[in-house]
């Protein structure tokens, strides 16, 4: 890797950091719709644990963050809770004002 991509990714990562800072406290509980049983579920020990397992389309998923540096985790868990709160999903038809405009 030269010398102008690791500064880059230095960058990038102190910024991820700061951001990841100034996002709230992630929840120690996380509860989710199973369209696939008509149940809710949780996700327990959220914001302390690493790898988490999801009931979807009637099989267990599992999300392991524990890959991730700290500051990464924060985020990568902050993105995963946002999409489980907004009910998205890899099918889901995100409105076009949500999506995100090109450069």
């Amino acid at each position: 890797m030269n010398k102008l991509a690791t500064i880059q990714l230095g960058e990038i990562s102190g910024a991820l950091l700061q951001f990841s800072n100034s996002l709230p406290p992630l929840p120690d509980v996380v509860r989710y719709q199973d369209d696939f049983d008509n149940k809710v579920r949780s996700l327990t020990d959220f914001r302390s644990g690493s790898s988490f397992q999801l009931v979807m389309n009637g099989k267990n998923v599992t999300f392991d963050f524990s890959r991730f540096n700290a500051e990464h985790e924060v985020f990568a868990k902050s993105l995963f809770f946002y999409f489980i709160a907004n009910e998205f999903s890899v099918s889901t038809e995100v409105p076009p004002d949500l999506v995100p405009r090109a450069f």
